[in-house]
């Protein structure tokens, strides 16, 4: 590990360890996530990608690859299916 990481606790989203430097932290349930990669702004709130799929309440449509992508233009999440 960077001697330069400082570990902020595991990614609620992909297990993996996160450093202060690329940290969000969830409105919803209080975990940490790596910004920009597994969660983002929703709502004027951070928010992990887990949180984001579980409250967009859009339509979805099938994109190939066992995902689905919200169809709402200025959401436009994606999620497994």
């Amino acid at each position: 590990m960077d001697e330069d990481f400082e570990y902020c606790g595991e990614c609620t989203v992909c297990n993996e360890p996160v450093d202060l430097s690329d940290m969000g932290n969830c409105s919803e349930c209080g975990s940490v996530f790596h910004w920009g990669d597994c969660g983002t702004w929703n709502n004027g709130q951070h928010m992990c990608q887990n949180c984001i799929q579980d409250k967009c309440d859009h339509d979805w449509e099938d994109i190939g690859n066992g995902k689905k992508q919200c169809t709402y233009e200025e959401c436009q999440k994606i999620k497994d299916e």
